[in-house]
């Protein structure tokens, strides 16, 4: 049987990944289209661990909407 999947987030959802894994176009291209919006990281600063609290204004932007 295969592994079962998550579902997508519902609206509001928090996405407890936000900013733990590094954003790919950043990466590649030193450019992000989502800008501020997107939920992965781009630098060593905005990175974090898992575990990590999210400040109010990450918090915001974690809320799927």
């Amino acid at each position: 049987m295969p592994p079962m999947k998550k579902p997508p987030m519902t609206p509001n959802e928090l996405n407890e990944k936000y900013k733990t894994e590094r954003c790919r176009h950043y990466e590649t291209h030193r450019n992000c289209a989502l800008g501020d919006k997107c939920h992965f990281a781009h630098g060593d600063e905005e990175l974090r661990k898992p575990e990590d609290p999210l400040n109010p204004e990450m918090l915001q932007v974690a809320m799927k909407s």
